[in-house]
């Protein structure tokens, strides 16, 4: 049978003003302290809680009101039935026919307070607990009213929300929406997830068309909601305003439209944000405090633009007294009132002569012109500052130069006060200039009857002087060039030259034996050799280079013809042995300096004698010519390729990483010349090649070791099996054709996922409870499982350790969601990752992307990298740890103390723990080095604030000792080797 519903209204009378109370204060608000009974809403309707919900429901539609109150038999208070509830009984589905309101509401939700609460006092309460209601009772906990976050905006001082700028600066901006295709019932598990009173729903593009409110949740509680599309509930049109519109008028459409939410949009229309009625109330708090913060701010402001311009008149008196320059200061009959102690030692007086005086009765020497004296005073009486130079005299009646600078000052009437005069004496740089002027007249009369080209260049190398024999040699006028860049009259390959050595070319002091290719006004090409010096004005300070040109045309020429025919072979115009020398010799300082290898391939012609011998030799010559013609166009082209003798080459690579390259290299140069060769005599000659390799320095210390040691391999490879390759030393040709065996397994091994992880627990030292493990992975590589110190290496030189990583991740993740079911919730679980992964820019997208996917927490989730972090740019590693610490991940710092540890840089990585390497573990607690080691670690990570979880602990002695220093965590033997997932779970 239904139950009946049994709701009471509760309206008090109008009180002792003869007005209902929720409009009396309303008018009277300034002369009396308002209180929350002054505010609250008395049309209540209450509730027992065995009342039906689905009459609440109906009830709470049919007077548009927000809430019920549940109350005793005594019709005290004990639960309030809100919107949120109606909301949360359709994000359930649940049939309410016989749903009780004491199945939905709990006391938790209620919150009563005195009616006599002040009103402000009230609203901080509602603040603070974040409540959407606050019922008010009197002394006897009777129900009075209730008041809502409505009730608080309606009474609060405005003016406040005047100072509030823009509806944006209120605004919730990370709105959550969603589109018109889900239903209602959808529409409130979200809301009720995100615990929201509503949901803005838009079209495809963003653009706000409706809203769903905790109040249409009301109106459809009682329907079947999976029936419903937001189409058909939200409501339309949804009610806008612009972003840079006034709060003000966001407050009255609110009250205007009894409305408690408004969509906030751009001028494009598109949503971004919305302000609801707890927004405002929130900012009207904010507000209060950001007002007398910037009171306080301007006010400290003033005081420091106070304090500074004070330091600033200290420094400028400072700076006057102290110049090395003499400075005068008159007044507007230029009368001296004040000098610097370098104007008595320019001028010869003391203060005392010179204040009081005039300029001119001190130091005029009457040489200047009256059209000077004019120029200056109408400068300086038009309020501007008067420049220029002047003879004056000392005391002594000696003549000096000066420098003059006079500036007046203007007083805050406009109105000129006093000037200042600023002098210099230049009189040892006028002396200079006339030396230099009759100096340069007696160069200018060499220059010109010079008998070679002579140039000179301003330090851009820009033409700034040429004699008549460079005119002659180029075929320009004198106007034509000067003021050029010097560059402009080389071909391109040597003005390219220029441009990038021109301030070692010109600033260097000297230029010795500099050629270029000059390009006269003809169009001739002249090989010019460069001699010269460089010098610098004494007075600029700027640097000029002057150059004897030599036209050594026809030399060069020569030169270049016997070092070609010296250095290269005549049948195949390929480098010959001389010349591959050379270049080994060069390429082996490169290596010393870079730190790399380099490698010689001799090529060896298989049977090429027997081909002489059938054919002849112009025959012969003709199949070593295609040979050349070929290597030439080969994937070799890049490396440097000789003839050595009849029927073999050399191959010079550099920059050596892998030592398998040179087998890869080997191995298509064989392949790819051993074919058949058709020849002028349409005669089919079939050839094959055999490879001997050398390596610097692993086989030879210089280029006539290595040539031997190379040749030494063709032999042996010969010996043994023609068209094949042997690396000088036998075994290295094992390991480099193991590498090469090795690395291609890896990479079928990573796409058909033949890798497992095992797990080490990761022990508190105190408790022996494990915290976390490390993950360590192991390849089954024909049916042998093999360490990573056997693979990893290889991994990352032939960039495969990316594949490694994300299938270590992706089985960490899934064994961790296992590990969380029986560990507790801070269990951590480490994974490795490299240096050359911590650089790439996806990993952390990447890795957050991984743990999304999983549902695991970054803090379940420890990222471990060793010190070859430092190898590299150790500040974009700060920045890379960073962005991963950010995200919410352990950071730890593996076999510390064995590798590039910078104690500077130690403190500046963001990390959370250092872990002891094993290799200092072994000897505790009996080798003094280990102990004193292992104590300075762990003293120096407290003091940075890390962690410390000590590696390979074998011994009840080792742990003991990490106990008493004070070791956090520890793994290792002692506790456990590696395990798989089901073991790892019975250890916890």
């Amino acid at each position: 049978m239904e139950r009946q519903i049994h709701l009471a209204s509760f309206k008090p009378s109008p009180d002792k003003f003869g007005v209902p109370k929720e409009t009396q204060y309303f008018i009277s608000s300034k002369k009396v302290t308002m209180k929350l009974k002054h505010i609250i809403s008395t049309n209540v309707k209450l509730a027992s809680k065995d009342d039906l919900v689905s009459s609440l429901l109906s009830i709470m539609q049919d007077t548009k009101i927000s809430s019920i109150i549940i109350v005793d038999l005594h019709n005290h208070p004990i639960g309030i039935f809100t919107e949120f509830d109606a909301m949360k009984v359709v994000a359930s589905s649940v049939d309410i026919i016989n749903l009780t309101v004491k199945d939905v509401i709990s006391s938790k939700q209620l919150f009563t307070l005195d009616e006599d609460t002040e009103i402000h006092k009230a609203f901080e309460i509602m603040q603070d607990k974040h409540l959407r209601h606050i019922i008010a009772v009197d002394h006897d906990r009777k129900i009075k009213g209730i008041a809502t976050q409505s009730d608080f905006l309606r009474y609060l001082d405005t003016d406040i929300l005047i100072k509030l700028k823009t509806s944006s600066d209120v605004m919730t901006k990370n709105v959550i929406t969603i589109t018109d295709s889900y239903t209602l019932s959808d529409a409130a598990s979200i809301m009720l997830h995100h615990k929201i009173s509503s949901l803005i729903v838009t079209d495809e593009n963003n653009y706000p068309v409706g809203i769903i409110t905790e109040r249409d949740m009301v109106s459809y509680a009682n329907k079947k909601t999976s029936s419903y599309t937001l189409n058909d509930v939200m409501s339309k049109p949804l009610q806008t305003i612009k972003e840079d519109e006034p709060l003000t008028l966001c407050v009255s459409l609110m009250e205007d439209l009894k409305i408690r939410r408004i969509a906030v949009v751009n001028e494009a229309g598109r949503l971004v944000g919305i302000v609801t009625r707890h927004d405002i109330l929130k900012s009207i708090q904010s507000k209060k405090i950001e007002i007398l913060s910037q009171s306080l701010k301007q006010k400290n402001y003033e005081l420091e633009i106070i304090k500074k311009q004070d330091e600033e008149l200290k420094l400028l008196d400072i700076a006057l007294k102290s110049s090395a320059n003499a400075v005068i200061i008159t007044d507007i009959d230029t009368t001296i009132k004040w000098c610097n102690h370098a104007f008595e030692e320019l001028t010869g007086y003391t203060s005392r002569e010179i204040i009081g005086k005039r300029p001119k009765q001190l130091i005029g020497s009457g040489l200047q012109t009256k059209e000077f004296y004019e120029i200056l005073w109408n400068t300086i009486l038009s309020k501007k500052s008067f420049k220029g130079e002047i003879i004056n005299k000392k005391k002594n009646g000696s003549l000096y130069n000066e420098k003059l600078t006079i500036t007046p000052i203007i007083d805050e009437n406009h109105e000129i006060s006093h000037f200042v005069a600023i002098k210099e004496d230049i009189t040892s740089i006028k002396n200079m200039q006339k030396s230099l002027i009759e100096s340069e007249a007696r160069f200018k009369n060499l220059f010109d009857h010079a008998p070679l080209p002579y140039q000179s260049l301003d330090e851009k190398g820009n033409i700034i002087e040429v004699n008549n024999a460079w005119l002659e040699f180029s075929g320009y006028k004198y106007h034509e060039v000067i003021g050029t860049f010097i560059g402009r009259y080389l071909t391109p390959n040597h003005l390219n030259i220029m441009k990038c050595n021109i301030n070692e070319l010109l600033n260097k002091g000297e230029v010795k034996h500099k050629t270029f290719e000059f390009i006269t006004k003809n169009g001739d090409i002249k090989i010019i050799e460069l001699n010269g010096k460089t010098s610098k004005d004494p007075i600029t300070q700027k640097i000029y280079t002057h150059c004897l040109i030599s036209d050594i045309t026809e030399k060069k020429a020569m030169q270049d013809k016997m070092h070609y025919i010296a250095h290269h072979d005549i049948l195949t115009s390929l480098p010959n042995k001389v010349f591959l020398q050379e270049q080994i010799n060069q390429a082996i300082i490169r290596a010393n300096r870079n730190n790399t290898k380099i490698a010689l391939l001799i090529i060896g012609l298989d049977r090429f004698q027997d081909i002489n011998d059938s054919f002849g030799h112009i025959i012969g010559d003709e199949l070593l010519i295609l040979v050349a013609n070929y290597l030439q166009t080969t994937e070799a082209t890049s490396n440097f390729i000789a003839r050595l003798s009849g029927d073999e080459f050399g191959v010079l690579i550099e920059d050596i990483k892998h030592q398998e390259d040179c087998a890869i290299i080997a191995n298509k140069l064989i392949s790819q010349l051993n074919t058949t060769y058709v020849l002028s005599n349409n005669a089919s000659v079939y050839l094959s090649a055999t490879v001997g390799i050398s390596i610097y320095p692993n086989n030879a210390l210089n280029a006539q070791a290595l040539l031997q040691h190379s040749d030494a391999a063709l032999y042996l490879a010969k010996r043994e099996e023609r068209g094949s390759f042997r690396f000088y030393n036998n075994d290295l040709t094992k390991k480099a054709r193991k590498s090469l065996e090795l690395s291609s397994s890896l990479q079928k091994s990573i796409l058909n996922d033949e890798f497992i992880v095992l797990y080490q627990p990761q022990v508190d030292v105190k408790s022996g409870k494990i915290i976390g493990a490390e993950s360590l992975v192991r390849w089954q590589y024909n049916s042998t499982l093999i360490n990573p110190d056997e693979f990893i290496s290889l991994a990352e030189e032939r960039g495969l350790i990316s594949g490694i990583s994300q299938f270590v991740i992706k089985q960490s993740c899934t064994d961790l969601k296992q590990f969380l079911k029986v560990a507790s919730s801070d269990f951590k679980l480490s994974v490795n990752i490299s240096s050359l992964e911590l650089s790439d820019i996806g990993y952390k997208n990447n890795l957050s992307t991984l743990i999304k996917k999983y549902g695991i927490k970054p803090e379940n989730i420890g990222i471990e990298v060793t010190e070859t972090i430092f190898i590299k740019d150790i500040k974009e590693a700060i920045i890379s740890l960073k962005n991963i610490k950010d995200e919410g991940f352990l950071i730890s710092l593996d076999d510390f103390g064995t590798g590039y540890s910078s104690l500077s840089y130690l403190k500046k990585l963001p990390l959370d723990i250092l872990k002891i390497d094993k290799s200092f573990i072994d000897g505790l607690p009996y080798e003094n080095d280990d102990i004193q080691i292992v104590k300075t670690i762990i003293s120096m990570a407290k003091t940075l604030g890390l962690k410390v979880l000590a590696e390979g602990v074998e011994t009840k002695e080792q742990l003991d000792f990490l106990e008493k220093e004070g070791c956090d965590y520890y793994q290792g033997y002692y506790f456990s080797k590696p395990v798989n997932i089901q073991d790892f779970i019975k250890l916890l």
